[in-house]
């Protein structure tokens, strides 16, 4: 949830972000739909690492 409100801060800031490695955080499907609404402003985002989080079927499906 703190990275998907750190991207929400930036605002119009263009951040040159490529790739983020977010391992065994216990970020959950509600925490993978906010951080997945959060990064599509980020186009240069190419690298996202969720390995080892609850994030289910459904948390998969916002990442894809």
């Amino acid at each position: 949830m703190a990275v998907a409100l750190l991207f929400e801060d930036a605002g119009e800031y263009k951040c040159g972000l490529r790739a983020l490695n977010l391992r065994g955080n216990d970020i959950g499907q509600a925490g993978c739909r906010s951080l997945c609404a959060a990064i599509k402003r980020n186009a240069t985002l190419r690298q996202l690492s969720l390995n080892g989080n609850p994030v289910g079927n459904e948390g998969g499906m916002f990442v894809a």
